[in-house]
């Protein structure tokens, strides 16, 4: 913006300027929708296969966003 932290904070206090995210979100890439299906395929339970395929339970598992693996 070519200005100064203190003159954006000062705009924000005075609500001449609001922050704003972007609610869009890039899509996957196919080798990215690969590896998701992938991941969801191995989960399958196979004795459910022939009749209703049913997934494994997912209680001792811990997701993390990738960002924060150091």
């Amino acid at each position: 913006m070519g200005v100064s932290k203190s003159t954006v904070h000062r705009w924000l206090q005075l609500k001449q300027i609001r922050r704003h995210s972007n609610a869009i979100k890039p899509l996957l890439c196919e080798p990215g929708k690969l590896k998701r299906l992938k991941f969801c395929l191995e989960h399958i339970s196979p004795l459910s296969i022939p009749t209703n395929p049913t997934f494994h339970d997912f209680y001792d598992h811990i997701h993390i966003d990738e960002k924060w693996c150091i």
